[in-house]
């Protein structure tokens, strides 16, 4: 899987927990997962890697933006 380029925004007001859920994988997993250069904000977690249920090999997270809800609302308000 490749996630590249991305922007992810919450709905204001009433966001979803995450961002990026990989907890529900094919058959319970998941192998060569790339995250890059995305920006995420607004949810309260970036990203889920696994709820117990899910094996994960070989992932690589780089060079992403992640802003949490408290913090991109912040942002609204100071103008930025």
């Amino acid at each position: 899987m490749q996630i590249y380029n991305n922007t992810i925004v919450a709905k204001s007001g009433n966001p979803s927990q995450m961002g990026i859920d990989l907890s529900s994988m094919p058959n319970g997993n998941g192998v060569n997962i790339n995250i890059r250069n995305n920006i995420v904000k607004g949810f309260n977690y970036a990203i889920r890697g696994s709820n117990g249920n899910t094996r994960i090999s070989n992932m690589m997270v780089t060079h992403n933006d992640f802003l949490p809800e408290w913090q991109w609302q912040r942002s609204k308000l100071a103008g930025r």
